[in-house]
């Protein structure tokens, strides 16, 4: 008589099947892992490169639309650079006293005050503080032409990478005061 033939898999087929399934779901997975951190290495950068163009935009409209420079005055700002600015602004909407400034972790801060601002008065506190930019490492604001007396330089240096070696980012922008000082 014939042998029966057996359909099915015998348990060392099965175990070499599940071996090489093993080694082929390590390996996707191991090349989506550096997929996901490349983009996040690629991504982050850019979106530092962002927000700093974002807050050169924001200060530069504060600036053409500044009613006056409070902290440094604006006869201080000329010839010198400045890490911090207060600044009245005016728009259709609103009047109010905003200030920038750089703080000692390489944070850019976004101050409110009061509209009864006195420059070098021991109650200035703001009423509202707010981190608009991070990794700076150096920010600058003057008026360094002095035959254009209403052009206002902005200088912002990003560190864009922690790694050692690597440049910060320079962005700098020039506005026109519109108000008289």
């Amino acid at each position: 008589m014939r042998a029966k033939q057996r359909s099915g898999v015998t348990l060392a087929e099965l175990a070499v099947g599940l071996g090489l399934l093993t080694v082929v779901v390590v390996i996707a997975a191991l090349l989506f892992r550096q997929s996901f951190q490349t983009q996040r290495a690629e991504e982050s950068p850019a979106r530092l490169k962002e927000d700093a163009r974002v807050f050169l935009h924001r200060i530069s409209r504060h600036i053409r639309n500044c009613e006056r420079s409070l902290d440094p005055s604006y006869y201080e700002l000329l010839g010198k650079e400045h890490s911090s600015v207060v600044m009245r602004v005016v728009t259709e909407k609103s009047r109010r006293v905003v200030g920038y400034r750089l703080t000692s972790e390489g944070d850019i801060v976004e101050l409110s005050y009061k509209d009864d601002y006195k420059p070098k008065a021991a109650n200035n506190e703001p009423s509202k503080r707010r981190i608009v930019l991070r990794n700076v490492k150096d920010f600058k604001v003057s008026i360094d032409d002095l035959t254009r007396p209403t052009l206002v330089s902005v200088k912002l240096e990003v560190r864009v990478s922690e790694a050692k070696g690597t440049p910060p980012m320079t962005l700098q922008t020039r506005v026109n005061l519109r108000h008289k000082q």
